[in-house]
């Protein structure tokens, strides 16, 4: 219903004319008539009043606001209008205005109109543009409303990166003024570093908020690392936080974790990348997966000095867990120092040929009896970029008609590179049956036996040695590798009592930890699970002072673990221990370091649990006097 309002309408228009300002009050009034509303209701009840309607003259349509006027709500109706009028289709406007006006029963109240026109496409028709506008009319409203809403809106439909790079400007400048004590005017070089650098796909899927958490925490990071490094230049200096992250793809509103990881470099040739990253993630959440496009790195070799942000989400959709989280917190970091790779020359050594003859000697000594097994020695040799060597001293009885040692490798074993160096008989038995003894070298591919944290794993692959030996001469004695033999055993049942989900390069690392080395031969794996979940519950618990220890009864020991942050600590827990007169084999230790922390674990075996109480005794002391100095 068409009709003229009771208020008469007074223009604000500055640095216009007269004319122009006639221009603008007819556009209200045709507006305003648009809108039915009672006779002498109040209009600021109604606002914001919006619509839509032809303009057969000019072959084009019209789309207005009215709404309280707020800095910035025509660049809100603009955008949202000529970007997301059309999804994927930029709308250029024939006619655009915006003006600020009053009524002159309320001139204090200050209002905002805002009209857009568009050209009326020969495939488009009215309706369809009804049909579309009513799909954005929700949010024109609300974003008129509040410029909180109004921001918010276009973080979710995307803003233009040219629109992002002011308001992260804004909140950057704002940091400066609100926390001097953390913020100073280089900020601003970070965070023109991240405008060059940041690709316009990645600032486009990405809320502005966020996107200045980026160049803050970079930033942040940077300052802190610098500092460390400065006080204590041999260390490993580690920064890292995580947060919730909202992605507006193309498919809808993607949830993920952002990963801002600041570390320093020991060495020239070190290096630290995405992959590097995504394995230490994994390493605690198998199935989560780094974010396409995501990466963005600030890595400054003056300073010997990386800062890497990326983002993660779980394979098959789905959020990570508060519990995901937190192991993240805790442990990531002790796994992160792991996974920088240092690149090496190649290892080459030649081969001592004295020490060659004298395992010939000594293995030919050993065969005493035709029945005998073969004597072998297996010793490394050299590593090169894609392969791993190993010699092998091979002593047999010769029998009737055995076939050669490269023979039995071709027909049995032939994925193995065998190089043959020399055959020869050392000696008879009984005058008759030679002793044989074959040297040759296998070579392995370097790629399987790399470890999670890009070192070789040398135990793994002269196991595979020691596998291809058997699958060719059957049962032997590996005559330098009995004790190795045994821990790869005992590891290896250690490794299947825990969950699959438990990082390979952790519990190897725990195991190799332990002292002294000759009892991770013959301890029970079932000891060793329990003082690995004892160390991994103190792993998760509170930082809450300054030395911290637990204990735990199990069947056959006794188990305690200790968590300090002053090195200094070491020389009481030593004493605490020699205090308990124990024999070596009766009590192990386990030492480890995780971000400030260091951690000591205790087993006592058999007869040893007795001694338990006295050593609660003893850690209580050093807990009371490292809480008096702290006080």
């Amino acid at each position: 219903m068409d009709f003229s309002p009771s208020f008469n309408v007074r223009v604000e228009c500055l640095g216009g004319d007269s004319g122009h300002s006639h221009l603008i009050q007819s556009l209200i009034q045709k507006s305003l008539r648009r809108i039915s509303f009672l006779q002498g209701e109040d209009i600021f009840s109604l606002l914001p009043l919006v619509d839509v309607e032809l303009v057969p003259s000019s072959n084009t349509y019209r789309i207005f606001l009215i709404c309280k006027f707020y800095p910035g709500v025509e660049r809100f109706f603009n955008e949202i209008l000529s970007r997301w009028l059309f999804p994927g289709q930029k709308l250029t406007a024939h006619f655009s205005l915006h003006s600020i006006f009053s009524f002159s029963q309320s001139p204090l109240d200050q209002l905002s109109f805002c009209e857009m026109r568009f050209p009326l496409q020969k495939e488009q028709d009215f309706e369809s543009i009804r049909r579309s506008f009513a799909q954005v009319l929700p949010e024109i409203r609300l974003g008129a409303v509040s410029p909180y809403q109004a921001h918010k809106i276009l973080e979710r439909r995307g803003l233009f990166s040219s629109d992002k790079n002011s308001l992260i400007q804004e909140r950057v400048a704002s940091l400066i003024h609100k926390r001097p004590e953390d913020f100073d005017y280089d900020v601003f070089g970070q965070m023109q570093h991240f405008f060059l650098s940041s690709a316009e796909g990645f600032k486009q899927v990405r809320e502005h908020p966020h996107l200045s958490r980026i160049v803050y925490v970079f930033y942040l990071f940077r300052r802190r690392l610098k500092r460390v490094t400065e006080k204590a230049p041999d260390k490993r200096h580690v920064s890292f936080k995580v947060s919730q992250v909202r992605l507006h793809q193309s498919f809808g509103l993607q949830r993920v974790l952002g990963i801002f990881v600041g570390i320093n470099f020991l060495k020239k040739h070190e290096l630290f990348e995405e992959h590097h990253l995504e394995k230490a993630i994994q390493e605690y959440i198998p199935d989560a997966r780094v974010v396409e496009g995501s990466l963005f790195v600030y890595l400054h070799k003056e300073e010997r000095l990386q800062i890497i942000y990326l983002e993660i989400h779980k394979v098959g959709g789905g959020e990570f867990s508060s519990l995901e989280v937190q192991i993240l917190r805790k442990r990531f970091p002790y796994a992160l120092e792991r996974q920088v790779e240092t690149l090496m020359p190649a290892l080459f050594m030649p081969r001592n040929e004295e020490e060659v003859m004298k395992n010939v000697i000594r293995l030919s000594q050993e065969l005493k009896y035709l029945k005998d097994i073969p004597q072998v020695f297996i010793s490394f040799e050299e590593q090169t970029d894609f392969e791993l060597s190993f010699t092998v001293v091979l002593l047999r009885v010769l029998l009737e008609s055995e076939l050669s040692i490269a023979t039995l490798f071709k027909q049995k074993a032939p994925s193995y590179s065998f190089i043959e160096d020399r055959v020869k008989q050392v000696g008879f038995m009984r005058g008759k049956y030679p002793k044989e003894a074959t040297v040759f070298r296998l070579k392995l591919p370097k790629v399987l036996y790399m470890r999670g944290d890009h070192t070789v794993d040398l135990l793994k692959a002269r196991q595979a040695v020691v596998e291809a030996l058997l699958l060719t001469v059957g049962e032997f004695r590996d005559y330098n590798g009995g004790m190795i033999a045994k821990q790869a055993e005992n590891l290896k049942a250690f490794k299947t009592l825990l969950t699959a989900s438990r990082s390979e390069v952790e519990l190897e690392s725990f195991f190799h930890s332990i002292y002294p080395v000759e009892i991770r031969s013959v301890v029970d794996p079932l000891l060793l699970k329990a003082l690995y979940e004892e160390w991994q519950a103190m792993l998760l618990q509170e930082d809450s002072s300054s030395f911290d220890f637990s204990f735990s009864q199990e069947k056959e020991g006794m188990i305690f673990m200790t968590r300090f942050v002053e090195e200094e600590i070491k020389p009481s827990l030593s004493a605490a221990m020699k205090e308990l007169n124990l024999s070596s084999s009766q009590w192990i230790l386990f030492s480890s370091k995780n971000g400030p922390y260091h951690y000591q674990g205790y087993l006592l075996l058999g007869g040893a649990k007795e001694k338990g109480e006295q050593l609660i005794q003893e850690l209580q002391k050093i807990q009371d006097r490292v809480c008096f100095i702290g006080s």
